[in-house]
């Protein structure tokens, strides 16, 4: 095996590479790709937050919605009882009046015969 100059020279040439891109390429590559990875595992945290809120919203517009119904069907049940009252007492009052009306009638029948 012949050894000379060159191999000796190509030797040096890749350490001091080596060495060059070790010391002021390699660092900035580094930071860049650490800042790179930060930035998606960010991305990443923040999906599955709002993922959570999602999910927190959708079970609160459930409830909400499940509350509004049972309060529709509560106050429809108090208005029909209501207007089930009203009819009633408007039904005995048509009745009353009717019944007065038609004594009326038979008395003033009465003063004429």
């Amino acid at each position: 095996m012949n050894l000379d100059l060159t191999f000796f020279a190509e030797i040096i040439a890749f350490a001091l590479f080596v060495w060059l891109t070790m010391r002021y390429l390699w660092p900035p590559l580094m930071q860049a790709m650490d800042e790179r990875a930060k930035k998606i595992a960010d991305g990443l945290a923040a999906a599955e937050r709002a993922m959570r809120d999602l999910e927190l919203a959708q079970e609160r517009a459930v409830s909400v919605l499940h509350d509004a119904r049972r309060e529709a069907a509560t106050i429809v049940e108090g208005a029909s009882q209501r207007a089930n009252e009203l009819l009633e007492r408007a039904e005995k009052a048509a009745a009353e009046q009717s019944a007065r009306e038609l004594q009326h009638g038979r008395e003033e029948l009465d003063r004429a015969r």
